[in-house]
């Protein structure tokens, strides 16, 4: 590969890293890291673009403790990070591994991330080979490594975790409709900002009928706005998304603490924040690097597996809504969990703005 060829593919890939912060701050799946990964006839071409927040937590990079990290500093530890890799990237034939040549080992010329490129020979053609690349992954049970993977001018889609290796053998359309179908239901039961945000529109959701409505606006607009970020039709700063989500939380909350909350036009409020959401259920997609026909398959089963789990929620906590609904403790009850609420929008707009990210 050129360098001037891989520079533009790392400029694009650099386009799609979000700036990450603890998971805490931002309850979302983590992501470590990039990849770009090429398959060829005898030999796999790979690029890893690492976080340099959680390499430097990892390895102790800032040795001077100045809140940089030197390419001086980052050489210091360069033995001891690739033998680290050695275990969580690696490329095998029929269950051999196959040697590692290390290409370049430095900071990247995009922000706060560390370039790995490797490149892994085999002796004969790559037949049944399987790739494994989930650095820091070990760092929590939600963080990922993203990877565009290339073979024979086509690219897939792939997040790599510890128990989730790459198969030599491209996906077929139920396998790869089942793992953005699994993304999305990962990615609602992980978005804690999301289900916040849901249990505050229906705490006083105004009935079976409110209720529905609700949802309904809520799907609708996070849809269009997650149809149309994911496209790359329009792009916000992820940071101001993030923080968006948490002030949508802050003045749901709120309004539930109100003297009189405003029920019959919730579904408005719920179809204005949820256009905001729909931007933050993109931040999955927008990492993986995909044309656009794939991007679109991608989107819709990523797109229902969300729905999956928004109703998967709605029908758990709606039998205590209608049990609360009927409860001399309703008003008490409404009130304490919208100030947990509040509270909770509160810490993730103050982190999200105000905390590095």
């Amino acid at each position: 590969m050129s360098g001037t060829r891989h520079l533009g593919r790392l400029l694009s890939l650099s386009m799609l890293i979000l700036a990450l912060a603890p998971g805490s701050a931002w309850a979302h799946a983590l992501s470590v890291g990039k990849g770009l990964i090429a398959v060829k006839a005898r030999e796999v071409e790979m690029t890893l673009l690492l976080n340099l927040g959680e390499m430097t937590t990892r390895f102790s990079l800032d040795r001077n403790g100045d809140g940089i990290v030197t390419e001086a500093e980052l050489q210091s530890k360069r033995e001891e990070i690739l033998a680290y890799l050695e275990n969580p990237v690696k490329v095998t034939v029929e269950g051999a591994p196959l040697a590692r040549e290390i290409e370049r080992f430095g900071l990247a010329s995009v922000p706060n991330a560390v370039e790995v490129r490797m490149r892994f020979r085999s002796e004969g053609p790559l037949e049944n080979y399987a790739i494994q690349a989930h650095p820091l992954t070990e760092l929590g049970e939600h963080y990922r490594l993203y990877a565009g993977i290339e073979q024979g001018g086509e690219w897939e889609a792939f997040a790599f975790r510890p128990e989730a290796e790459y198969k030599g053998t491209r996906l077929g359309f139920a396998a790869h409709a089942a793992r953005f179908l699994k993304e999305g239901i990962l990615h609602i039961f992980t978005g804690y900002d999301h289900i916040a945000f849901l249990v505050g529109l229906l705490l006083i959701g105004g009935g079976v009928f409110g209720v529905l409505k609700i949802v309904t606006a809520f799907t609708l607009a996070h849809s269009i706005t997650l149809s149309l970020a994911a496209l790359q039709v329009v792009a916000l700063p992820s940071r101001l998304v993030e923080a968006g989500i948490a002030a949508t939380i802050v003045a749901v909350a709120a309004e539930n603490l109100s003297r009189r909350p405003i029920v019959p036009t919730r579904w408005l409020l719920a179809f204005f924040f949820g256009l905001i959401h729909g931007f933050g259920f993109a931040s999955v997609l927008q990492e993986l690097h995909l044309p656009t026909t794939r991007m679109v398959s991608s989107l819709f089963f990523f797109n229902a597996g969300v729905e999956v789990g928004q109703v998967t929620i709605v029908l758990l906590i709606a039998p205590l809504l209608w049990l609360l609904a009927r409860s001399a403790a309703q008003g008490l009850v409404v009130k304490v969990a919208s100030g947990l609420i509040l509270a909770l929008g509160l810490f993730w707009l103050y982190a999200r703005v105000f905390l590095p990210a």
